[in-house]
């Protein structure tokens, strides 16, 4: 990803022109809040697509406390959502790989149900994910640059080949 670049809203703008034309996205998007009072993290949200529910997916550990803060209950409950919908005809797979994927939790098993239903699945990674993200997906990717308009053909793309299957 280029220096920068806020992934997330590039995600959410995808999503909610997928909603605009009529079509069902399932997924989380992350959204990053205010710094938490004796914290220098930020609080961390994720929002599914198919419910539109905002989960905080950030665990408060106190003063001094370094590194990620995430609540690992809280984004196992925001993935309970994104598998069950995956079962209600949606249509493209939107979320991110990281930390939690690379261990196999977070959206490890849906971006695998996906898969094996032949929808299309999009995420965006941090480089340092890509090592993990090769081993998870065995070459069954390609990559995108993250730009709307890319982004935007290669859905129709696979749309396309997806919906003549």
């Amino acid at each position: 990803m280029p220096e920068g670049l806020d992934i997330d809203a590039l995600l959410g703008e995808l999503a909610t022109a997928l909603l605009a034309a009529g079509m069902r996205p399932a997924g989380l998007i992350q959204k990053r809040g205010k710094a938490k009072p004796g914290c220098a993290c930020r609080e961390m949200w994720v929002q599914d697509l198919a419910s539109g529910t905002r989960l905080n997916i950030s665990e408060s550990r106190g003063d001094g406390a370094r590194g990620c803060h995430l609540d690992w209950a809280a984004l196992a409950q925001a993935t309970v959502l994104v598998e069950t919908s995956l079962q209600s005809g949606t249509e493209v797979l939107i979320g991110r790989f990281g930390r939690a994927e690379a261990v196999g939790k977070g959206l490890a098993v849906a971006i695998a149900t996906a898969v094996a239903a032949d929808m299309p699945v999009l995420v965006a990674l941090r480089p340092g994910y890509a090592p993990a993200w090769r081993d998870y997906h065995g070459g069954m990717a390609a990559a995108l640059p993250p730009d709307p308009t890319a982004l935007a053909a290669w859905l129709c793309a696979v749309g396309d080949k997806t919906r003549a299957a």
